[in-house]
This record gives C-alpha cells, sequence and structure tokens, in this order.
C-alpha cells in the first residue's frame, strides 16, 4: 500500500529535504563580496560559524526519517506517530534556521537576503500535516471497518 496519498506527502516531504541540500537559502552580501548558503553538509563558505551544522543534521534527519515513514504502512499508528514528529521536527528546523547569527564580529556590514528556498520548509510542515491527517483518516477506516464485523 505505498501507493496512499500519504506516501505522496511524505515523499514531498523528503523532496523538500534534498532540495535544501543543494538550494541556497539565504544570500549575503556587503557590497563587494557575496555569500549563499546551503544545507550541504560538505560545504562552508568563510565567515560562517558553525551554528550552521545544526540545521544540516535537522535536515537530514528530515529526509532520513520521511522515507522510513513511507514503509511503516502496516504499523499505521507508528506512521501517525512520526509524521507528527516530522511535522514539528520542520518547525524546529525553521526556528533553528531563523535563529543563527552566521557571521562572526565583523566590522562590514552585511546585508540579508532570503532566497526562495527559505520558504520550502513551511511547505514541509504542510505536507507533515496532510500525512499526517491522511493517515489517521485511514487508521479511523480500519476500526470502523473492525466494528462492523
Amino acid at each position: 500500500m505505498i501507493q496512499r496519498i500519504q506516501s505522496i506527502f511524505l515523499f514531498l516531504v523528503a523532496l523538500i529535504s534534498l532540495l535544501l541540500v543543494f538550494l541556497p537559502f539565504e544570500q549575503y552580501s556587503n557590497g563587494e563580496n557575496t555569500i549563499s548558503l546551503s544545507l550541504s553538509p560538505f560545504s562552508k563558505p568563510e565567515g560562517v560559524a558553525n551554528l550552521i551544522f545544526a540545521p544540516v543534521f535537522i535536515n537530514l534527519a528530515l529526509g532520513i526519517l520521511a522515507i522510513i515513514t513511507i514503509f511503516q504502512y502496516k504499523k499505521r499508528t507508528k506512521q501517525l506517530k512520526i509524521a507528527r514528529g516530522l511535522m514539528f521536527t520542520s518547525l524546529f528546523m525553521i526556528t533553528s534556521l531563523l535563529s543563527i547569527d552566521f557571521f562572526h564580529d565583523d566590522k562590514a556590514v552585511w546585508t540579508k537576503t532570503y532566497l526562495w528556498p527559505s520558504f520550502l520548509p513551511i511547505a514541509s510542515v504542510v505536507f507533515a500535516f496532510l500525512a499526517a491527517r491522511s493517515i489517521k483518516k485511514d487508521e479511523e477506516l480500519v476500526r470502523s471497518a473492525d466494528r462492523i464485523r
């Protein structure tokens, strides 16, 4: 039963997590230099603090958990708990991305620009919510069918 609608929503959560690894989500510039930040664990621009690694690992965990959750279709209650956890993990990742100060004490004035991939974690929260809602509907349907027997 991998072809259910919640599997599509969970796949979209994993796809968003993968996109955030490759696409820059913020851009800093001071007139002459421009630095783009992505959640790639392999690249770290100069001047970026180590605080960027917390959202990197949260993002990777989010993608891996979304894929694992797709294959938990026989255990709907467990799948529902993990999907709700994905939703709260996505919210935590959004807050950690917004609260990071990337630059050390530098005298230059840096202007911060949010790029369009910075809004993808919000879509991830929405898809995780839709997946949890669909899983709950499936569980209610199965329980109502058990009552009829």
